[in-house]
């Protein structure tokens, strides 16, 4: 491994400022889960889960979402060795979406290529999913799905009771095995998604901030929170048109940003705004929000207060 990525995977890892230093700290592969996804994983995600009131994490619960359709959900042990579960998929499932509008009976028969054409444009690609708000049972998640062609989908599936997993012996290994139901289905986008991200915000009652990429360069941005089966709680806040040239591949929001004060955004000063009118030294006062990456070799610096970009 480089020094410089070993310097990053120190800094996020919380293992000190570099690593280049320390000759003998090594990166294993501990393992795998075969044949998890039958189509190329989109995004992973992980979270400490397996601990309670007060107690430290037994264990890490994974997310990974693939172009095949579905999500899963797994369970990654915080050690290796003896006595230690193994990693294990607990839950998957198919997304499914709403039917196309052209979804009609065919007058004449198909030969094998329109029906080949047909499967693709039927198939659906989760392109993003990530833990969202907590429940009693624990967090939600947020699935971004489409087909190869057209809109977006997002899905807020609410964890259900969970129960515990069992080892080869049959004996509770501590772990739990979830549930999920899809709570809420709306609209994310014309364009299919390309990137997905949450943030998420202090305190826990605070909507999140779900951030997604669009394949024609734009970004979509929604205030999450938790709530019933039928309850809207995912709700637009504002698009980003033409940031890129070339499908977003990565989004991300200000590590600081707050929601806490309703929507979160109208407490900006009236001047975060970018363009012409703005003098240069109130230009300064505008606070990056959003950064977005794309395949057009450009990243976009965006503002949440007047929902402008910022170049």
């Amino acid at each position: 491994v480089g020094d410089a990525v070993r310097d990053c995977i120190a800094l996020v890892a919380g293992l000190g400022e570099v690593l280049t230093e320390r000759p003998f700290v090594r990166f294993d592969l501990l393992g795998d889960l075969p044949e998890v996804h039958e189509k190329a994983i989109c995004k992973v995600s992980l979270r400490p889960a397996g601990g309670g009131d007060g107690e430290p994490p037994r264990h890490l619960e994974g997310l990974s979402c693939s172009k095949d359709g579905t999500f899963a959900v797994h369970r990654f042990p915080l050690q290796h060795g003896d006595g230690v579960p193994d990693a294990r998929m607990l839950f998957k499932t198919a997304v499914e979406l709403p039917q196309l509008g052209d979804a009609t009976t065919q007058k004449k028969p198909m030969n094998d290529r329109q029906k080949r054409m047909q499967a693709k444009a039927r198939q659906v690609l989760v392109r993003g999913a990530v833990f969202s708000h907590e429940n009693k049972h624990g967090p939600a998640i947020v699935t971004v799905a489409s087909r190869t062609r057209g809109g977006a989908f997002l899905c807020r599936w609410e964890r259900h009771a969970t129960h515990p997993t069992t080892d080869a012996d049959g004996e509770p290994d501590g772990g739990t095995m979830p549930s999920f139901v899809a709570a809420e289905v709306t609209r994310a986008s014309d364009e299919p998604i390309s990137s997905v991200s949450l943030h998420r915000t202090a305190p826990s009652p605070a909507p999140s901030l779900l951030l997604c990429g669009g394949s024609d360069g734009s970004i979509s941005t929604f205030t999450t929170n938790s709530g019933a089966v039928g309850e809207i709680t995912m709700r637009p806040v504002h698009k980003f048109m033409g940031l890129h040239d070339f499908p977003v591949v990565g989004v991300c929001a200000r590590p600081s940003l707050s929601l806490s004060d309703g929507d979160g955004f109208s407490r900006y000063p009236s001047l975060r705004l970018y363009g012409k009118s703005v003098k240069k030294e109130e230009r300064s006062r505008v606070t990056v929000d959003v950064v977005t990456g794309s395949a057009d070799k450009c990243l976009a610096l965006c503002t949440l207060g007047r929902g402008h970009g910022l170049g």
